[in-house]
């Protein structure tokens, strides 16, 4: 019999989601690139009991997985990347992961895990390599991605 090796995974000491590489208006404070999210303290969120929905619902690509899929290695706070979800289209009917850097360039064994990743399970990615983005997948995602996210032409 193999083994289960489904496990369930827990932020732990990581907050790079809160550390300004998201988009996020919290209780009217805005938290974007190179601006943190006002209630982020030394010690983790000052507010975590009271944080809305928009906090409490967020999951990177790490946390939601299983570990079985998406290695221990690529927690946002070890790798420096952190992997969103994000959904695409006319109607938001496909989905594909954005790769935000977390405060420094993307580290080229990551990258190349993520190519090979992505390549395998036929993932679309909108990706940053040094606060530059990039996108893997067909013409119709990379249009999509470059006119509604990034607002090139």
């Amino acid at each position: 019999m193999i083994p289960d090796l489904r496990r369930t995974r827990e932020c732990g000491e990581c907050t790079e989601c809160c550390k300004g590489e998201l988009h996020a208006n919290i209780y009217g404070r805005l938290m974007d690139k190179g601006k943190p999210c006002h209630f982020l303290g030394t010690s983790g969120c000052t507010i975590y009991s009271k944080r809305p929905s928009l906090c409490s619902s967020y999951q990177c690509e790490w946390l939601r997985d299983d570990g079985t899929n998406i290695p221990e290695w690529i927690r946002p706070d070890l790798s420096k990347v952190m992997i969103s979800e994000r959904t695409w289209g006319e109607k938001e009917e496909h989905k594909y992961w954005q790769i935000n850097e977390c405060g420094q360039k993307i580290d080229s064994n990551i990258l190349n895990w993520i190519f090979m990743f992505s390549s395998t399970h036929s993932i679309c990615v909108d990706y940053q390599v040094d606060n530059r983005w990039h996108q893997l997948g067909p013409p119709e995602f990379v249009d999509w991605v470059c006119t509604h996210v990034h607002r090139r032409v």
